[in-house]
């Protein structure tokens, strides 16, 4: 993972990261589903 030296920067760049992915995977499953 990307360290920066401060927890919770790392903490909220995780959580960035998986909310970045968790939206993308939905918009790719509404845009399959709306064919």
């Amino acid at each position: 993972m990307i360290g920066t030296g401060s927890a919770t920067l790392d903490l909220v760049l995780e959580i960035g990261i998986a909310l970045a992915l968790l939206a993308s995977l939905v918009l790719l499953w509404r845009n399959y589903r709306g064919r």
